[in-house]
């Protein structure tokens, strides 16, 4: 690096870092200097124009005729003010959109105008449309002659005098045109008297001077003799003329002498200066030219020129950010954190964040541990070898995983870590509203201030060094020296969305708002308090108590309310209301300026209805029987005690008030009272208003009503059964709610929905509370004596208290609840919409990889070709080349590709010999060899798409093949790659306004196609487009809820996603500055915004549309301020980008990096450390390995920035890959996902369960298969599925027809493989049975009640019903039953008793929670999770989950057991301790004593990690096959088949019963089975325990069917001849598989209360007692009693079935009720009592099976 450059980066990076008072001054210095030099270069105003506002005063004496006169008159400027040919073009130079006005005529009779009748319109046909002209004219009485031209005059032609000489656009026609020629033929026109000479002179006259002739003459008319107007007119066009000419020669001159000047930096000086000269008048005629929509749209008002000179970002100026306005940093700390993290929290999301505590961590992170971070408590580095070895990260970085629950509730209370947390959000408030940096920056250059505040999401989390890894690569040596497992590299990083930080900032500008009220209210409470008469001591003092109150703890708009209750109640009292609102408008005006002015508001009347109650004595009357306000407060505070009583009158309240009325004469006189009940009215209301303008009282009643409000809705009559409202659909959860508490809708968005379904019609909902759930609080209001006088009183005293409350108070109440609920509502479904963008945004662009002779190639801006389907000739399939920079190169539209497109045979050469699309075809490949892309796109809009896709792939498939030679030497990738596209996008793009800007003549489908590549190579900035003025992003379907939000709160979304996003990812100002499509990114770069990134853009344009370096961005484009550089620079990267012109520039490395250039010393100090010299490129290219190797901890403290480890350690990854892509790979989309993008469906418009319209397309005997409505998907409706009505026996033939309509639900889409080509092709299931479709109950269950217990079924008989018995879902249906049974209806689960134990494994979880995440990709495999045991039992017992597989088949396993406290007994306080030792019970897998561990370590130690190790012993096994059962078994019968003298067999694992193993083996044809289990101590098979397997195999060959050995049926131990198999507690026992061949001498015991593993509850019945042997001949069968296995089976070939079965209740029947049908003679009865049997073992050749003495045999 050059010396030069080592000077210029330093000088940039000290200029960045100054801070505090030093930088404010220079800052001021800079501006003050800057402010100079643009009133230098400033068109200056010489003060002939007079400003516009003194002709505003004087309209406005005049009333709403002078206000509509000046509008009149401002309207005319606008519209004749003109711009001449060089305007525009500077115009459109600088991005401004404008349009140029074309010439019309139009001709109109001489004669046909009429008189003006106002002064402006006469004075525009004097003067014409100058703009010079019409300001002169504001300085006279002119107003009243604005339109006189525009209402029909006769269009003379008129021309303009002065130094210009230029014509103006007036209207002409023949007519004038003649009569204005002075020649002869004039005179021969005649008038009335000498008026045609009269006319003839002011023709003249006009003529000479440039005047509208028409115009003239009614002036004429009008004010008689004109000449003195013409005269002055005159003066001022020659003043302006002179002016125009003044300026123009000044810029010629400069010219001139740039031409003279020899030095060339002094004449880009000038030259810049002029420029800058030159765009001011082009502004300043803009100004007048334009349209206020357009100066908007454009950015050109005085405001956005403002934001654009002011060195601040400009997003933080529109948020009203200002580092003049002082911030209380301390208390707007204290107050964010009690809003995330305290009482007051409501936001979930980012509390959750900061509490789990998912985070990159280093060598500077604290540590748990002293000898530092063990594998549970980081990514990466859990493996049962670790052995929970301690790991130091020292100069790399790790990413501590989320917290356990013990640990979530030590760090809640751990005072340390929660000051952590408020010094962060201190010091982010710092550096947002003090040093002006925007969220991105500090997230990813202020690490080491923000702590926790950088918590992700798990899904945010990167990539980590995985012991895999580390083994695979070829350096696993090198990489080994440098990393361990757990570690981040480079290559790991990830985009990810700072959404604690962002909440720090929104929560920031919130307590803004909260204080700039607060100050507005204590200002008026002093000045109340000074307005108040002396007399008025009482309510003085009140008030400086409620302002004391007011300054120390009012920190809410509820309590702010509250506050301004009372105040607005005292100051009416004295009639100060309307002065004391006047003193709080201003201040509020004065602390927020962009609020604007506020309407006035009206005085209130004189004397209200309390003042006279408080000037009538009333008050002193009502104290004598009731407490006041501030004594029932005292009594709220200390209701055990009640400090006060009111006092007790010596008579009943009638007689009392007729005594006070005749003692007090003023009731009479001023306040009107004429009975003691009309007094008793009037103490009551004023009691009342007194109350609910307590502050201390509405916020305990609020604190109350918060608590027990609820909220109940009902469908409307229009609402009942519209799709809205179904089980799976939008307002579906919240239709019928019943009495669901306020407070568990937070961290939800139902609220909001029921604000949208009341909107629409289909709901009623009510929100309030029980009043007798305030008792308490009413008796503090009441006498405790019990006499009869005092209970008459008590009576009044309640009826005040009680109306006071529920008719004053509640309402008050419910609407801050309503409000408070939508804003929490509406939070949620920003947080979700944000999301569904953010998937968006952080899509990876394409890229390439493929291994060539030099290694992986990779490929960052492909070549893309895209092709669109199209329907038919007038919108043709269409196929987009674009090069690398998305620019449009070629287009070809195929008619033959479209429509329906046809198929070719199944050879690969088909596609090219197809009359019907090789024309087509052939274009196609010649197209691709002449500019061959590096992908084709296909959008997958329509099913024909499929179709399409599969010819490309032909296509490209032959090129390569054919021409492979021209194909290396022309890709890098040496292969054409074919893959679908999602076209939504792309679809938005095609009609947005930067589409028809750029392609106008080009049809939709074309312009998708473009935006359908363009999304391949930068999927961000095609977004960034359709962010821009036309907001087509909101058009986005991205949430069901997106509809009731305001479009500026999703744009506001929006653009946080962007600028997230984009910081990341970082913007090319050069690729920017001549790509047009990526030059919106830049309004989105942090510090910039649509105002600057316009300057930017302008600046680099005119520097020749290219920027070398950002030193040269930053000093000598002088566009970007200190502090906006500081905020841009670091996302702004200078590259070459790829652009041709730019290939012979050198640009430096770090400039093209996440560098930031204030850190540009510490990369230059990092590479020479490592290589010990400054260049950067030649230490990144030379010292990779060193830099890699390099001790960032040392370099920090050699440098004397300890607190930067974390900025070394980005700086070092991003030297080692300099700008890398971060936002992972870009996947193809999975044949799930294309299917439903052809069919415009989507997971919810294809939910189970939903209602469907189908038409049958073939009927076979057993299935019938249909279409849907309106769609081509297919569906499959089999014979269970169909109605109950239809016979086992029936051919659906009989039943149903071709094209008859059926309505069903939706079961499942599943993927079903083509045995032709062995493609995915899609099919629905659907069932119609009549039960199945009217159980509106099971939907509601499974979509709404599962999850919210408030939630009202339509029927709650069939609710009960359900709950009652066995089944659950539609009868007859086991997946149904199955689901009903864990749905929370007739299979509850167990609330889970929270255990105070504080372990890294131990969380306070369910079991099907601990399940989900042990399941997640992201957990291996022996990670644990130790939780407390399902239901009432969890007290005293624990229970272990442990992740013992995962396969890419199988999926992963996880083996849940039972953990006992030994010795500890049930009590109300048991599940507060832990006892120990803890036991695993083993019996039943030949362990005969308990295993016993003294804690949850050693359980960890002796138990988890054994037990794993040996599950890996069998899975690591040769013979172990990574399938499911079935596929075991057809691999293990195929290589049977192959080898009919061997015995094969192979090991698999039985997912549905975690920790079985079964062994499946094939002696003649037929697949058989051995089961074994396994223990830490070894597998247990056949009744013994084995050290390994290869042992327990050896065992298994020497007997493979067991014959040694006959009473044991299975390999699992447990049976007893006389009693079956023993129940097993907690259903992990599972009911064996009868072996082949078996014959005990007893019969089948009773198998007990054995779960089925999906879930049905009851036993299995007897195993075929009592079976009678069945004999021959049609129709013979055998039955036995209920609850037995009964057959409807006959010997005999061609057999009848014998009657179906009944079984009790909780026996499970054999056989299955699917009626599967076996052997030739019969077929099985169906399963009864609503349980699925349990089908019987496959039988080949012979077998026999014995229940008792009796023998039944099975024929083939």
């Amino acid at each position: 690096m050059s010396e030069k450059l080592v000077e210029d980066e330093a000088a940039l990076e000290d200029e960045l870092e100054e801070e505090g008072a030093g930088e404010e001054e220079e800052e001021a210095e800079d501006s003050s200097e800057e402010e100079e030099d643009d009133e230098e270069n400033e068109y200056e105003d010489d003060g002939f124009v007079v400003d516009e506002n003194a002709d505003e005063e004087e309209g406005a004496g005049e009333g709403s005729d002078g206000e509509e006169a000046v509008r009149k008159k401002r309207k005319k400027k606008r519209k004749e003010v003109s711009l001449d040919e060089e305007d525009f073009e500077l115009l459109e130079e600088h991005q401004i959109k404008v349009n140029r006005p074309k010439e019309k005529k139009r001709l109109k009779r001489a004669g046909e105008g009429r008189q003006a009748n106002d002064a402006d319109e006469m004075r525009a046909d004097l003067f014409g449309g100058d703009d010079l002209e019409d300001e002169l004219a504001d300085e006279g009485p002119q107003d009243d002659l604005e339109e006189a031209d525009e209402r029909g005059r006769s269009g003379r032609s008129s021309r303009r005098s002065g130094r210009d000489g230029r014509e103006e656009g007036r209207r002409v026609d023949d007519a004038d045109a003649f009569l204005d020629e002075d020649d002869e033929m004039g005179d021969f026109i005649v008038d009335e008297g000498d008026e045609g000479a009269r006319r003839r002179r002011a023709r003249r006259v006009a003529g000479a001077v440039g005047l509208n002739a028409q115009a003239y003459e009614e002036a004429a008319d009008i004010f008689g003799n004109v000449d003195d107007l013409v005269k002055v007119w005159e003066g001022a066009r020659a003043s302006q003329a002179h002016e125009e000419a003044g300026d123009e020669d000044a810029l010629q001159e400069e010219e001139l002498a740039e031409v003279e000047e020899d030095d060339e930096e002094v004449a880009d000086r000038r030259r810049i200066a002029r420029e800058e000269r030159r765009k001011q008048l082009i502004y300043q005629r803009a100004l007048k030219v334009l349209d206020p929509e357009t100066l908007a749209a454009q950015f050109l008002k005085p405001e956005d020129q403002a934001i654009k000179e002011k060195d601040f970002p400009e997003r933080l100026q529109l948020e009203g950010i200002d580092p003049s306005e002082s911030l209380d940093i301390a208390t707007a700390s204290e107050w964010i954190y009690d809003h995330i993290f305290g009482d007051l929290a409501y936001d979930r999301l980012v509390r959750n964040l900061v509490e789990n505590g998912i985070l990159e961590v280093d060598g500077n992170t604290p540590t748990p541990h002293p000898n530092g971070w063990f594998s549970e408590e980081l990514y990466g580095l859990f493996s049962v070898h670790n052995k929970m070895r301690p790991v130091k990260l020292g100069s790399q970085r790790g990413i501590r995983k989320e917290r356990h629950t013990s640990a979530k509730s030590t760090w809640r209370v751990d005072e340390e870590a929660q000051a952590a947390v408020r010094a962060a959000i201190s010091q982010v408030l710092t550096q947002i509203w003090e040093r002006g940096e925007e969220v991105p920056l500090i997230g990813m250059y202020r690490k080491e201030l923000s702590g926790e505040l950088l918590s992700m999401r798990e899904e945010d989390v990167p990539g980590v060094t995985t012991e895999e890894e580390l083994q695979s690569r070829p350096d696993a040596k090198r990489q080994r020296e440098l990393y361990e497992p757990g570690m981040v590299q480079a290559k790991h990083r990830r985009i990810r969305r700072f959404e604690v930080l962002w909440a720090v900032y929104e929560y920031s500008l919130k307590f803004r708002k909260v204080a700039r009220r607060r100050l507005a209210l204590l200002s008026r409470l002093e000045g109340a308090i000074a307005m108040l008469p002396d007399s008025a001591d009482a309510d003085r003092e009140t008030l400086r108590t409620l302002m004391l109150s007011v300054a120390e703890r009012y920190w809410s708009h509820e309590r702010l309310n509250d506050a301004d209750a009372q105040l607005r109640l005292i100051t009416d009292a004295h009639a100060l209301t309307h002065q004391v609102q006047a003193l709080g408008m201003s201040q509020l005006s004065l602390n927020d300026p962009s609020s604007g002015p506020k309407a006035p508001q009206r005085a209130p009347p004189t004397r209200s209805l309390y003042r006279l109650s408080r000037e009538s004595g009333l008050s002193e009357v009502m104290q004598a029987v009731l407490l006041t306000p501030g004594q029932y407060n005292e009594n709220l505070d200390e209701p055990e005690t009640q400090p006060h009583e009111p006092s007790e009158p010596s008579l009943m309240p009638s007689e009392w008030m007729e005594q006070q009325l005749q003692m007090h004469s003023s009731l009479r006189d001023v306040l009107g009272v004429r009975s003691g009940d009309d007094l008793r009215r009037k103490i009551k209301s004023m009691a009342i208003q007194e109350l609910v303008a307590e502050p201390q009282v509405r916020e305990i009643m609020r604190s109350m009503y918060k608590y027990h409000a609820t909220i109940s809705t009902q469908p409307t009559a229009a609402g009942e059964g519209h799709p809205s409202l179904e089980p799976w659909a939008k307002y579906g959860p919240i239709k019928r709610l019943n009495n669901k508490p306020v407070r568990a809708f937070s961290g939800t968005d139902q609220f909001l929905r029921i604000q949208g379904a009341v909107k629409e019609g289909l709901i009623t909902f009510s929100l309030g509370a029980d009043v007798s759930k305030l008792e308490e609080l009413v008796k503090l209001y009441l006498s405790s004596n019990v006499s009869v006088m005092a209970k008459a009183w008590n009576e009044f005293r309640q009826e005040v208290i009680r109306s006071a409350i529920a008719d004053q108070l509640f309402p008050i109440l419910e609407r801050e609840m309503k409000q408070q609920m939508l804003s929490d509502a509406k939070e949620v479904a920003i947080t979700e919409f944000s999301s569904s963008i953010w998937q968006l945004a952080s899509r990876p662009p394409l890229r390439l990889t493929s291994e060539n002779d030099d290694g992986e190639v990779v490929v960052d801006q492909p070549r893309v070709m895209a092709a669109v389907w199209g329907s038919g000739d007038k919108q043709p399939t269409v196929l987009v080349l674009l090069d690398e920079r998305g620019a449009l190169v070629d287009l070809l539209p195929c008619g033959q590709l479209s429509g329906n497109i046809p198929k070719s045979g199944k050879s690969a050469m088909d596609v090219f010999t197809d009359e019907r699309k090789k024309k087509d075809v052939l274009r196609i490949k010649d197209k691709i060899l002449d500019k061959p892309p590096h992908a084709i796109l296909v959008g997958c809009g329509n099913p024909s798409t499929s179709q399409l896709s599969e010819d490309l792939h032909r296509i490209c498939d032959h090129i390569v093949d054919e021409h492979a030679r021209d194909i290396r030497e022309r890709l890098e990738t040496r292969v054409v790659e074919v893959r679908y596209a999602d076209e939504r996008l792309a679809a938005l793009w095609e009609s947005c306004r930067a589409a028809k800007e750029e392609f106008p003549e080009q049809p939709v489908h074309v312009r998708r196609a473009i935006a359908l590549g363009r999304l391949a190579q930068d999927p961000l900035a095609v977004l960034a487009q359709l962010a821009g003025p036309g907001k087509e992003v909101l058009s986005i379907r991205a949430t069901e809820v997106q509809d009731l939000l305001t479009p500026e709160e999703k744009m506001g979304a929006v653009e946080q996603v962007l600028v997230t996003a984009l910081s990341q990812v970082g913007v090319d100002i050069n690729l920017a500055a001549n790509v047009s499509w990526r030059r919106d990114c830049l309004a989105y770069v942090p510090g910039l915004g649509p105002r600057k990134a316009r300057s930017l853009l302008e600046a680099v344009q005119r520097n020749g549309n290219k920027v070398e370096s950002r030193n040269e961005m930053y000093r000598e484009l002088r566009v970007l301020g200190k502090n906006v550089f500081r905020n841009c620079g670091c996302f702004l990267r200078v590259s070459s980008a790829g652009l041709p012109q730019m290939a012979n520039l050198e640009f430096r490395q770090l400039d093209a990096s996440r560098v930031h250039p204030e850190s540009y010393r510490l990369a230059v100090a990092l590479c020479e450390k490592a290589s010990g010299d400054e260049d950067v490129e030649a230490a990144i290219e030379e010292c990779a390995d060193k830099i890699e190797r390099l001790d960032l901890v040392g370099l920090a403290a050699e440098k004397e920035v300890p607190g930067k480890l974390a900025t070394l350690i980005d700086i070092r990854q991003e030297l080692l890959m300099p700008g890398a892509e971060i936002r992972g790979n870009c996947d193809p989309l999975k044949d799930r996902e294309v299917f439903l993008l052809q069919h415009g469906e989507s997971e919810d418009t294809l939910k189970e369960g939903r209602l469907v319209e189908a038409k049958i397309t073939w009927v076979g005997r057993d299935e019938i298969k249909c279409r849907l409505a309106h769609t081509p998907i297919e569906a499959v409706i089999h014979r269970d599925n169909l109605s109950s009505k239809i016979t086992s026996f029936s051919d659906l033939r009989n039943h149903f027809q071709r094209d008859q309509a059926v309505t069903g639900r939706i079961m499942v889409l599943k993927a079903e493989e083509s045995q032709r080509d062995g493609s995915k092709h899609h099919i629905l299931e659907l069932n119609t049975r009549g039960d199945y479709l009217a159980d509106v109950d099971f939907w509601e269950t499974k979509y709404c009640k599962r999850d919210d217990p408030y939630f009202k079924l339509s029927s709650e008989a069939a609710v009960l019903a359900r709950s009652g018995g066995g089944g659950g879902g539609p009868s007859s249906t086991p997946s149904r039953s199955s689901a009903a049974a864990s749905s929370g209806v007739t299979r509850r689960e167990a609330d889970v008793v929270p255990r105070p134990i504080r372990h890294p494994l131990f969380q306070n979880i369910s079991m099907k929670k601990a399940q989900e995440l042990l399941n997640s990709e992201d957990k291996q495999v022996g990670e644990c999770i130790i939780r407390p045991a399902q239901g009432a039992k969890g007290s005293i017992m624990l229970a272990l989950s442990i992740k013992i597989y995962a396969g890419k088949n199988v999926g992963p396993v996880v083996h849940s057991m039972d953990v006992v406290e030994a010795g500890k007994k049930p009590g109300p306080a048991a599940h507060m301790q832990l006892v120990t030792p803890l036991q695993i019970d083993l019996k039943m897998s030949g362990i005969k004593e308990a295993l016993s561990f003294e804690d949850l370590d050693e359980l960890h130690q002796a138990f988890v990690i054994p037990l794993v190790e040996q599950v890996q012993f069998v899975t690591r096994h040769r013979k172990f096959r990574d399938e499911v059962k079935s596929r075991v078994d057809e691999m293990v019968i195929a290589e049977k088949n192959q080898d009919r003298s061997k015995t094969p067999y192979a090991i698999g694992i039985e997912a549905a019963k975690p920790g079985v193993f079964f062994i499946s083996f094939v002696m003649s044809n037929s697949a058989h089975h051995e089961h074994f289990v396994v223990t830490p101590k070894g597998p247990y098979f056949r009744q013994k325990l084995f050290k390994d397997v290869e042992r327990l195999l050896d065992t298994f060959k020497k007997d493979p069917m067991n014959r040694t050995s006959r009473q044991q049926v299975h390999g699992i131990s447990g049976y007893i001849p006389s009693q079956g198999y023993p129940s097993a507690t907690g259903g992990t026992q599972y009911m064996p598989m009868m072996s082949v061949g078996a014959y005990p001498s007893q019969t089948y015991g009773n198998y007990g209360n054995y779960p089925d593993p999906a879930g049905a509850v009851g036993g299995y019945g007897s195993y075929g007692v009592q079976a009678q042997a069945a004999g021959g001949g049609n129709g013979t069968s055998y039955s036995s009693q209920p609850g037995s296995y009964n057959n409807g089976h006959s010997n005999g070939r061609g057999g009848l079935p014998g009657p179906p079965a009944v079984g009790r209740p909780g026996g499970s029947q054999w056989p299955p009720s699917d009626q599967q049908q076996y052997n030739y003679g019969g077929q099985y009865g169906p399963g009864g009592g609503g349980h699925r049997g349990v089908p019987p073992p496959q039988y080949s050749g012979q077998q026999q099976m014995y229940s008792g003495s009796q023998q039944i045999v099975y024929g083939r």
